[in-house]
């Protein structure tokens, strides 16, 4: 069976290095067998018991991608820059939210 991995981080798996056997098409991907990407630290948050998958700031998959997945794991629609970042979280660090207040008038 032919496999495919797009826009994927496999890293720091006790014991599991990434993939086990190359993929037919790989793109896009950090994997730390080397087997179907990049052989870099993705430079998770909090990675393992921590459990926090984002980029940090020096993260080589970060505007790593010419295309991606839409939206990410929290909802941001992707890209925020002009690339997309490798994995499930699109960095949003820039993100700037702003609320504006309801006015309502009668006449």
């Amino acid at each position: 069976m032919a496999s495919a991995v797009f826009d994927t981080v496999a890293w720091g798996n006790d014991g599991f290095p990434g993939f086990s056997a190359e993929p037919v098409v790989a793109a896009c991907s950090i994997d730390d067998s080397g087997r179907a990407g990049l052989g870099v630290d993705p430079r998770f948050v909090a990675p393992g018991a921590g459990e926090d998958y984002r980029l940090q700031g020096n993260s080589p998959a970060i505007d790593a991608c010419a295309d991606g997945m839409p939206v990410e794991m929290d909802e941001i629609v992707r890209p925020f820059a002009s690339l997309y970042d490798i994995g499930a979280y699109e960095d949003s660090r820039g993100l700037t939210f702003v609320y504006l207040p309801l006015v309502v008038r009668n006449k």
